[in-house]
C-alpha cells in the first residue's frame, strides 16, 4: 500500500502560534521518532521542502501512534501518515500545515523469507492485506 504523508498540527496550538511559514518553525516542537527525522525528513526532502526550518525543540517519541497522541493534544507538530489521521482531518482535529509542499510518500510492505515455512500464511496475510486499505 502506498503510505501519503502530511505535515499537521492541532489547531489548538496553531490559534496561539501560527505556522504559515518556515521562518514559524522555531515557534514549534517537532515531534519524530528519534533525532534523526526518519518522519519530517518526508516533507523535508519533498519538492518545496526545506532543511532550513529550525524548530524551537525537539520530542522524541518511539511510535508512530505516541506521536499523533501528542500532535492530537496540541503539543507539537509531526509529519504522519495520511492512513492513521483522516479522521482527524476530516473532523477538524488536526489541520494541514504548509499544504504548498506535497511530502513524499513510502510503500507499506509485507517482507518475509522465501524459506520461512509460513510462506503460505504470509502470503494469505498479503492477499488480505491488499484488499483493504491501511487504517
Amino acid at each position: 500500500h502506498r503510505e501519503d504523508y502530511a505535515l499537521v498540527g492541532a489547531p489548538s496550538l496553531l490559534d496561539g502560534a501560527p505556522l504559515t511559514s518556515m521562518e514559524d518553525a522555531g515557534n514549534h516542537t517537532l515531534v519524530d521518532v528519534d533525532r534523526s527525522l526518519p518522519l519530517f525528513r518526508y516533507w523535508r526532502n519533498a519538492p518545496g521542502g526545506s532543511d532550513s526550518m529550525e524548530f524551537g525543540h525537539l520530542r522524541q517519541m518511539g511510535t508512530i501512534e505516541a506521536i499523533a497522541t501528542v500532535v492530537r493534544a496540541g503539543e507539537g507538530i509531526a509529519v504522519l501518515p495520511k492512513y492513521l489521521i483522516r479522521e482527524d482531518l476530516a473532523r477538524g482535529g488536526l489541520v494541514v500545515l504548509l499544504p504548498d509542499v506535497e511530502p513524499l510518500h513510502d510503500w507499506f510492505r509485507l517482507v518475509f523469507r522465501r524459506s520461512d515455512p509460513r510462506v503460505p500464511l504470509f502470503r494469505s496475510l498479503a492477499e488480505v492485506m491488499t484488499e483493504h486499505e491501511l487504517q
